[in-house]
């Protein structure tokens, strides 16, 4: 597979356009080094038969 030179405009239309935001290549957020009991969080998820909201997946952090 060939690199494309970042001097190469990309089409906005083309699925390799990710936009302004991200000119250093990242496709990922930063990360905020976030742990979690996820094993519980999981649980917790399968109980209630949906995701869990961002408010209930804090209640499972760990500090």
């Amino acid at each position: 597979m060939l690199a494309q030179p970042k001097t190469t405009k990309i089409n906005k239309n083309s699925p390799f356009y990710f936009g302004e935001e991200m000119m250093d290549g990242r496709l990922t957020a930063d990360y905020d080094n976030s742990t979690f009991h996820l094993r519980d969080a999981i649980a917790e998820s399968k109980r209630l038969g949906r995701i869990l909201t961002t408010e209930e997946m804090n209640a499972f952090k760990t500090y």
